[in-house]
């Protein structure tokens, strides 16, 4: 990215704001009055809130050029369920409101200046800092968990209404233990964790929970998705229709699934049409310890609006940005530092450069680049880290263009430290070379040498085709590896889908008749199985006769092509004296109109298995 598509504001006329993008806004205005109006709310000091929207503003500058870039490396390269959100300008001012916060509201709760009013409004709001900047899967789990009491069985049957994912009950634990650790960092002793029912981790709350309904009601129409504000004049019938397992437009899509968990009217309405408590009647705000001691005590008054940015302050900002445009054009860009949430994870030299890497915890989201002039430090790009819907960090990769020639590239690779989720954050560099300066350099050496020199290139050129050849391997490998994730992903998801159905459907029970007896009375006729269109799961006794042995194994198989549909290993029961097995086979396995086989098979001295019986029928 160079200094020219870092996002450069430029100022004009009506105070329109230019980049070499096009025009980035003519609603810029408005975008730092919600700005200013959004850190106001969440820290009540016009100081501190028009130095927060100041450096947002800035980050928002160097950022929007990156989104674009962005967007074009993960559609290109990218084929698996990404959900980091590409967002608009809005929508990213707003996330780079929450983060550039942060700091303020440290410092605040270190002097002691800050109240329980304060405590919440932050809380709701780091919970969906961290949350949508990974997917709505996280904004579904941490709101429904960790800000109110459903259980993980309802939040499932929520995001599963509104999405038609179904990521397994796992990943619902998992993804509600991060975000529950990255509260407790960002809060430390001010909450407190107890063991709750079955040994789950939870957060102490406020015993009267209905005082708290109208701030926290106030907070999630503050932190909806200024893009989607206008998103519940549509019908929440026809709205969940078109989002669910949608994948066109994904960024758009995942914004408004965010929207539906965030907004309180939206949210009711998902409710109601699933009979579950309203989010009223299961908030689960927590109690906020303030210097050791227990805070059970009521909200303070609401906040007042403050009045919008004067003239004199927009053109503050907007001459701020022009400044930082000048400086990032002029500074030398010898030294880079990579820093994400205000920690440095590396320094490169960009004259002597070597291959960085980094280990990154889950919830990281923005890596920011900076280097220094003789007037401090300044911000040259930022990478957004991708996700995806429940895994955590994604594989994605990412190249920032620096004005001397050099492009810095981002490698994440998802990799697990110590049972955590993380990536590997590899920085490396590659240059561009002017065009014919290698053939104005050849001519300018002597005759002599130069024959040794062509001999010298063309044993490069060989080593450079080998190297290509290697790398154009070793990515068709890398490949083959993401689409062999992605298919076990699929199927996960398959699965669970198949476990919901048979959990939720009827069953159809019958018995088979062994094909040994047939045989044995001819009269004995194949059972016909008549499948009913509701069940889910079709039940099969397979009596086994004297062979009494703890563990059998079936396989059903197709009679007319003898395809192996299904083998399951099947324990021994008893009723009395009669001795069977039961397999249990997903309704979506069978065809009406066909012949099956199910063959009894024991286990052999020698590790083998041998047919015991078979029982064919035919499904009506």
């Amino acid at each position: 990215m160079t200094a020219e598509n870092c996002g450069d504001f430029d100022l004009m006329a009506g105070s329109q704001i230019r980049t070499s993008l096009g025009l980035l806004s003519e609603r810029v205005h408005e975008w730092m009055n919600q700005g200013f109006a959004l850190a106001y709310f969440i820290i009540p000091d016009r100081r501190i809130a028009l130095e927060v929207l100041r450096h947002a503003m800035r980050k928002l500058d160097v950022q929007q050029g990156r989104e674009e870039k962005r967007a074009y490396w993960r559609d290109k390269y990218l084929t698996r369920r990404i959900t980091r959100t590409v967002r608009s300008g809005e929508d990213a001012l707003q996330w780079l409101i929450y983060l550039t916060i942060e700091p303020y509201e440290k410092e605040q709760e270190q002097s002691g200046q800050y109240s329980v009013r304060d405590m919440v409004v932050r809380y709701v709001k780091s919970l969906l800092q961290m949350a949508t900047a990974m997917s709505s899967f996280y904004v579904s789990v941490g709101l429904h968990r960790l800000l109110h009491s459903y259980s993980t069985s309802e939040t499932q049957r929520i995001y599963e209404s509104v999405t038609q994912h179904f990521p397994g009950q796992q990943e619902y634990r998992r993804v509600k233990g991060v975000l529950m650790n990255q509260l407790r960092l960002r809060f430390g002793s001010h909450l407190k964790v107890y063991r709750a029912e079955h040994g789950e981790l939870r957060f102490q709350v406020f015993s009267d929970q209905h005082e708290w309904i109208n701030l926290v009601e106030e907070c999630l129409r503050m932190f909806i998705p200024w893009s989607t504000r206008n998103l519940c004049s549509a019908t929440i019938g026809h709205l969940v229709q078109q989002l669910a397992g949608s994948t066109a437009d994904y960024d758009s899509v995942e914004l408004r699934r965010c929207h539906i968990f965030i907004d309180p009217l939206c949210h009711s309405k998902i409710i109601n049409n699933l009979n579950l408590d309203s989010s009223r009647q299961r908030l689960a705000v927590p109690n906020f310890f303030l210097n050791g001691n227990d805070n059970d005590n009521k909200p303070e008054r609401s906040v007042h609006k403050p009045a919008e940015l004067s003239e004199q302050e927009q053109q503050a900002i907007l001459t701020d940005l022009s400044e930082q445009t000048v400086r990032r054009q002029r500074c030398s860009l010898e030294v880079l530092r990579i820093v994400a949430h205000g920690r440095e994870y590396a320094r490169l030299n960009v004259i002597e450069p070597e291959p960085k890497q980094c280990w990154i915890a889950e919830g990281t989201r923005l890596i920011e680049v900076w280097t220094a002039d003789h007037d401090g430090d300044v911000l040259v790009a930022t990478h957004w880290l991708t996700y995806h819907e429940s895994h955590g960090i994604a594989r994605s990769k990412g190249l920032i263009e620096l004005p001397n020639g050099t492009n810095v590239v981002f490698d994440t690779r998802p990799e697990m430290r110590e049972e955590n989720r993380g990536a590997i954050l590899s920085i490396s560099f590659r240059y561009r070379v002017p065009r014919f300066a290698w053939k104005a350099h050849l001519e300018s050496i002597p005759m002599v040498p130069r024959f040794a020199l062509i001999a010298v290139i063309i044993l490069f050129i060989g080593s450079l085709i080998s190297t290509l050849y290697f790398l154009h391997q070793l990515q068709m490998q890398e490949s083959y590896v993401e689409r062999i994730e992605n298919q076990l992903i699929q199927e996960k998801n398959q699965r669970a889908l198949l476990e919901k159905q048979i959990r939720n459907g009827p069953v159809a029970a019958y018995r088979l008749v062994p094909d040994d007896s047939k045989e044995r009375f001819p009269g004995t006729r194949e059972p016909d199985i008549s499948l009913p269109v509701q069940s889910a799961l079709l039940s099969l006794e397979l009596p086994v006769g004297t062979h009494a042995l703890p563990v059998y194994r079936a396989r059903l198989t197709d009679f007319s092509t003898d395809r192996e549909i299904l083998t399951e290993k099947v324990a021994l029961e008893k009723n009395g004296t009669d001795t069977f097995v039961r397999l249990q086979l997903p309704s979506l396995l069978i065809d009406r109109q066909k012949h099956y086989v199910v063959t009894l098979e024991t286990p052999s001295a020698t590790g083998r298995h041998e047919r015991l019986r078979t029982f064919t029928f035919f499904v009506k």
